[in-house]
């Protein structure tokens, strides 16, 4: 089979390897012109470690590990609440890996770019579907006939949108704002440090001695159009500490940031016709 991927993501990377495995030719487009290391770390569990495994991917991955030993909970102020290691959040949950986004989309993305065709900077304006077939219309002016679509855009996905007109986004008000930081630093390396406030929360955690990662959650009401990142994220914790409002502004001046609004999608069937949704897209 002929198979068109929509978004180079977690997702549709690990889509791509696996469908390009059982002998299908594989297409992926994807909207940014290349790909970065934003994005914080992710816990990735049980299936996931699976689906890893059997891709041969675990061992890889392992090694590009983030070392976490203890999460130290702190008020708003600094104030420190309580230390919880590690060892006793995995006594209760199935094995998982501790990685950046990053070093999980890259150990994906590497096993299988020159294996797949990979369109970057490039999106879907237009499909039709046939008995045997689907047209794709993409914005380079290519038209791809395929025999499946997958769509891996993530949750605000506009081709969803086109093809599930009956599919709606359930807005939760939080949004997740992440950054990274290369500097030097006194944070201690596998130490979670959780900022915890009423409504909003930021975790710092270092990725090495010359590097941080921060990311926070915060209630708000805005959509993502409204929302500027750099004055949400410094409006939500201007009443935390000194040690917070601080590193907020150097990961805004000098650091990458990211931001998301977190929802669920609403949709009774994950398949159209050739069309199939997949990871964040078709996320009920």
């Amino acid at each position: 089979m002929k198979i068109l991927i929509s978004g180079g993501g977690i997702a549709g990377m690990t889509a791509a390897n696996l469908l390009h495995a059982q002998g299908h030719e594989v297409i992926v487009v994807d909207k940014a012109r290349k790909f970065t290391d934003a994005g914080f770390v992710l816990s990735l569990k049980s299936f996931g470690v699976d689906i890893l495994s059997e891709m041969g991917l675990e061992d890889e991955l392992r090694q590009r590990e983030t070392i976490t030993k203890y999460v130290n909970f702190t008020k708003p102020d600094g104030t420190h609440i309580r230390q919880i290691g590690f060892d006793t959040f995995n006594q209760k949950i199935s094995k998982s890996i501790f990685a950046t986004h990053s070093a999980i989309h890259n150990v994906l993305y590497n096993s299988v770019a020159v294996k797949v065709k990979m369109l970057m900077n490039t999106t879907i304006t237009d499909c039709i579907q046939e008995n045997d077939s689907i047209t794709v219309f993409i914005s380079d002016a290519q038209i791809i006939k395929a025999d499946l679509l997958i769509i891996a855009e993530g949750l605000h996905s506009p081709t969803r949108e086109k093809l599930f007109v009956n599919s709606y986004f359930e807005d939760l008000n939080i949004f997740y704002l992440a950054g990274r930081l290369k500097k030097k630093h006194n944070y201690k390396p596998g130490v979670f440090k959780w900022f915890l406030g009423i409504g909003k929360m930021l975790a710092i955690l270092s990725l090495s001695e010359n590097e941080i990662a921060v990311h926070s959650y915060t209630r708000n009401t805005n959509n993502m159009m409204q929302a500027d990142a750099k004055d949400l994220l410094t409006s939500s914790f201007s009443e935390f500490g000194q040690e917070v409002k601080d590193l907020i502004k150097e990961v805004i001046e000098k650091g990458v940031l990211y931001t998301d609004k977190l929802g669920m999608i609403h949709e009774k069937n994950l398949v159209n016709g050739r069309v199939v949704l997949l990871g964040d897209a078709g996320y009920c």
